[in-house]
């Protein structure tokens, strides 16, 4: 439930950001921080699902060594 809300709200944000021009980013956050989203794969599977242009993934690499 939680990941398909997310999905559509992203791609609701993503048209919302192309009306201005605006680039989304996602960021995997360790799992330490958070539940959701804490690797470059599980990013890539979300941005894959979200479909859009305008989000691309973030991945800060130090925070996963």
């Amino acid at each position: 439930m939680t990941e398909k809300r997310f999905i559509e709200t992203m791609r609701e944000i993503c048209d919302i950001a192309g009306q201005y021009n605006v680039e989304m980013i996602l960021e995997p956050v360790n799992r330490y921080e958070i539940n959701f989203i804490n690797s470059v794969d599980e990013g890539a599977a979300i941005l894959e699902q979200v479909g859009k242009e305008r989000i691309a993934d973030y991945s800060q690499t130090v925070f996963f060594i």
